[in-house]
């Protein structure tokens, strides 16, 4: 067996990251199974936390010194203890599965409404599989945008310049990923882009709207709620 093989547990998340409009995406709507993307969302969470924090390690002491960044190795050097990764790991875990499952129940119910697949199972899956590839693209759109502050901010002293830069990288990012997003719901749910594009924005509003409804809830239980408000 190879890469290649539909029937490997990263084979679908492979050939999203490598060639998600080619072929990715068509594998995970047709072979993908929640179970094979639970599994390559449980690796790809894992997996950049050990580069990012030596990444920050390595950039924040080129930086004028401070208390701040002093401590910085330090902090890397205790996260990185086996049992602390493992907690920050499986705390991380546990909400994106949170999220993902009540996005899913959200999600199909406005699909089913403006007339796409009522399939809350292959919604969750497909989820799965973008919260994995997320956290790959995330990873090296940061490390990207980190190298681009380090050259910009030690080669020009208009720091608006390096706001500006950092923040149009960080949208470029967002859109691209919702890009991404919106043409693997659109495979999978059997919609236009458009429609699906409003679906998923209607499912963020309504995850918004459970939050602060939750949120005030617990404000409402709580003692010193005058303190909070």
């Amino acid at each position: 067996s190879d890469v290649c093989s539909s029937d490997l547990w990263y084979s679908d998340m492979w050939h999203l990251l490598m060639q998600p409009f080619k072929r990715g995406m068509d594998q995970v709507v047709e072979s993908g199974t929640i179970k094979k993307g639970l599994f390559s969302l449980a690796f790809m969470t894992l997996a950049p936390i050990i580069p990012l924090l030596l990444f920050n390690a390595l950039i924040f002491p080129l930086f004028p010194r401070t208390e701040f960044n002093g401590l910085v190795p330090l902090f890397v050097l205790g996260i990185l203890q086996p049992y602390q990764l493992l907690f920050l790991w499986v705390l991380h875990l546990y909400s994106l599965l949170q999220q993902a499952v009540m996005a899913s129940i959200i999600y199909n119910v406005i699909v089913k409404k403006m007339g796409g697949i009522d399939d809350v199972c292959a919604v969750m899956k497909v989820h799965f599989y973008l919260y994995a590839y997320a956290a790959v693209y995330y990873t090296v759109g940061y490390i990207i945008l980190a190298s681009i502050f380090i050259l910009t901010y030690f080669f020009t002293d208009n720091h608006t310049v390096v706001i500006g830069i950092l923040l149009l990288g960080s949208v470029i990012l967002s859109l691209g990923l919702l890009w991404i997003s919106v043409e693997l719901f659109s495979r999978q749910v059997k919609l236009s882009k458009k429609k699906t594009l409003i679906a998923f924005l209607l499912m963020m509003a309504g995850m918004i709207l459970i939050g602060v409804l939750i949120a005030a809830f617990l404000i409402s239980l709580s003692p010193n709620k005058d303190l909070i408000l």
